[in-house]
């Protein structure tokens, strides 16, 4: 036994060529390492090079091929129908049908989720639009709010509360007033009206006064009647508490800023014309708290 390619004399056939059945040496022809490398099938298909150039189409052929490649697969089958058992063409008209349909169906899966992006895109500015009016709704609820409050503690402006009181309804408010009045150095001050409110926690005669510096004025001596005491002296008197009357919302907002100005070390918080007002020490600027916002920013 010869190899084809150098004619010497092979003991053992290592490479045998399935078109010309010709033996080779591995050296001449291809590496033992990558034949075996191939499937079983590839390795018994395997051609020698003069099968494989024997074999190749012409330049010819291979420009008609390359010429009829752009009319598509179904060209392609007729063309070469007559290499091609039927079998083999039934199947490869399968294959192309069924990527055909794939193809149809991306489209209009593309489509479909095109559409849909669209639709979702349309909706995220809907929602965006939607927001920023919410946005601008909630600034005007919470600015009407805010002069809602202002103007019904204007309207309180006039008028103190006084904290403490007995609850003897032998006495009348007004003379009960009156009485008050004259321990803290405020006798015959002027009123409008005084009405004696009973809580549990304790009893408050509310007054309305003539005017704001008459207001101003009865709770400021209020307040020094108490501070004049000694401390033996308070043992023995009932204390009055002098405050400005506040609206609801306001009430809650002090007692909160009361609350979160006292963990953060604010020396003072106190009221003034219905304005809440805190400060962190005698140097310190004078802060207005007018929301909860405000209270939140507290540092």
């Amino acid at each position: 036994m010869k190899c084809n390619r150098c004619e010497e004399v092979m003991n053992v056939e290592e490479v045998l060529c399935y078109g010309c059945e010709g033996s080779y040496h591995y050296a001449c022809s291809i590496s033992e390492r990558t034949l075996r490398a191939r499937s079983k099938a590839d390795r018994q298909s395997w051609r020698c090079q003069y099968c494989r150039d024997k074999n190749k189409p012409s330049k010819s052929s291979q420009e008609s091929i390359s010429s009829d490649l752009g009319t598509g697969f179904s060209s392609q089958l007729d063309q070469l129908s007559g290499d091609i058992n039927p079998t083999l063409k039934q199947f490869m008209e399968q294959v192309v049908s069924s990527l055909q349909f794939m193809s149809n169906k991306m489209e209009e899966l593309s489509s479909s989720m095109n559409s849909i992006a669209k639709e979702n895109k349309e909706l995220k500015d809907e929602i965006k639009t939607l927001n920023q009016h919410m946005e601008t709704k909630d600034k005007q609820i919470e600015t009407l709010t805010a002069r809602v409050t202002k103007l019904e503690q204007y309207k309180k402006r006039k008028f103190i509360e006084i904290h403490g009181v007995d609850g003897d309804k032998s006495t009348s408010p007004e003379d009960k007033f009156k009485i008050i009045s004259e321990k803290i150095g405020c006798e015959g001050i002027p009123y409008k009206t005084v009405d004696l409110i009973n809580l549990k926690s304790s009893n408050i005669l509310l007054v309305k006064l003539h005017t704001v510096e008459n207001k101003e004025k009865f709770i400021k001596m209020g307040k020094m009647w108490w501070r004049n005491f000694s401390e033996e002296e308070r043992k023995t008197t009932k204390r009055l508490y002098f405050n400005e009357h506040l609206t609801p919302e306001n009430r809650l907002l002090f007692r909160e800023t009361r609350k979160k100005s006292a963990a953060l070390g604010y020396k003072y918080t106190w009221i003034k014309n219905g304005r809440i007002l805190i400060k962190k020490d005698d140097s310190a600027k004078v802060l207005s708290v007018n929301s909860v916002k405000d209270v939140e920013k507290l540092i």
